[in-house]
């Protein structure tokens, strides 16, 4: 997703599913990684909805849900009926829909009405695990009725679940998938059956991960105040930027470019780098490591992206006020500027305790001068203990 491909997460579902069965459970479903965006907003409805009071609202309600409850008992019977059955539940829910067309609750009974015109018009078979819909709507219709009118979120992702994976018959089943974004969220691509990518660019790319995995770790442990960092630091994005040149992408270029700046321009300020400094060249790698790892793949908007980065680096070097992340890439970028704050803090934090621990064992070692009959007495007087042991 990072590289700029649509969010599908039903690629990983046999790897959830297999997982689940190493459980030795069998309680994973498709569903559990199917999330659409259910506070999209639909296209208005073509008729207005018809005012009606509580009493004649609870009546109406009443006589659909008795339709329903018809075409329940039709299909439970099962043979030749079916296809009546689900046509008569189509009826009544498309009526609950239109009955409900100007209330906030209208996208969960339009994806109630899609899955029964799937049913109906032969774009969907009634699985097993889908039957227990058939119930629940019954019982939200009783809600309904009962002055009830909370629709349950995962009722509601089932539903269009099921839609999804329906063939546009109606165009109701349209509309549904086009505002739910469906048939993205529920592709499974196959892998591309084109031709390799060249040898000798991911031999590249894999020396510049290697490359630039060192040089990252340089870098925390020059923040972490080990001056004497910064000259490899300052040697390795030199290397980097060198071999990161025969790269195709001049946008990632230019990043690998912008990092070499850093170190030449700390040694003429001669001052440890602020923080905002540390974390946007932090940031920087983050960005650049998922470059190289999805480089095959990268999106539209990856320029931009990388453009982003290179000023907001460049402006911290510079002292100057750090351009905001752009409205769309934010997101992205947003969540490698926390990754970043998050792996600079555990370094340090690192460091900080490996220091001192070293700072304990040398003042708890005894000197190898001290006679083995002294070492007891020196290594730890009385007094020592008690202020050495914080």
């Amino acid at each position: 997703m990072i590289a700029g491909e649509p969010d599908r997460p039903m690629t990983l579902l046999s790897g959830y599913l297999e997982l689940n069965r190493a459980r030795e459970a069998s309680d994973a479903t498709e569903g559990d990684l199917f999330h659409p965006d259910l506070g999209v907003a639909l296209p208005a409805p073509e008729e207005p909805a018809v005012a009606m009071d509580d009493a004649v609202l609870a009546k109406t309600l009443a006589h659909q849900r008795a339709q329903y409850q018809q075409g329940l008992l039709r299909m439970l019977r099962g043979g030749s009926e079916a296809h009546e059955a689900f046509r008569i539940m189509q009826g009544a829910v498309a009526a609950i829909e239109s009955i409900q067309a100007a209330t906030p609750n209208r996208p969960f009974w339009m994806a109630a009405a899609g899955f029964f015109d799937a049913l109906a018009m032969g774009g969907l078979a009634l699985e097993p695990r889908a039957k227990p819909l058939l119930a629940k709507l019954d019982q939200q219709v009783k809600q309904l009725i009962d002055g009830s009118a909370k629709v349950p979120e995962r009722l509601f992702r089932d539903l269009l679940l099921q839609v999804g994976r329906s063939g546009p018959v109606t165009p109701r089943i349209a509309a549904l998938k086009a505002a739910f974004r469906l048939d993205e969220l529920l592709a499974t691509p196959q892998p591309s059956l084109g031709e390799a990518p060249d040898e000798a660019l991911s031999s590249l790319l894999r020396e510049l991960r290697d490359l630039t995995a060192q040089q990252k770790e340089t870098w925390l442990k020059f923040t972490s105040g080990n001056r004497a960092a910064l000259e490899p630091f300052g040697k390795q994005a030199l290397a980097l930027a060198d071999r990161a040149a025969h790269l195709p992408r001049r946008d990632l270029q230019h990043v690998f470019l912008k990092l070499a700046d850093v170190a030449p321009m700390l040694k003429a300020r001669a001052i440890p780098p602020s923080e905002a400094q540390a974390l946007e060249v932090a940031t920087a790698f983050l960005f650049i490591e998922s470059a190289l790892d999805n480089y095959f793949k990268l999106g539209g908007d990856f320029e931009r992206q990388a453009r982003t980065v290179s000023d907001r680096l460049r402006a911290a070097m510079a002292g100057e006020v750090v351009p905001p992340m752009d409205t769309i890439e934010g997101g992205i970028l947003d969540e490698m500027t926390r990754r970043a704050q998050e792996k600079l803090l555990v370094f340090q934090v690192g460091q900080e305790v490996q220091v001192n621990l070293q700072g304990i064992e040398q003042a708890w070692m005894p000197s190898s001068a001290t006679p083995a009959g002294a070492r007891s007495s020196r290594a730890c007087p009385p007094s020592s203990r008690r202020s050495r042991a914080p």
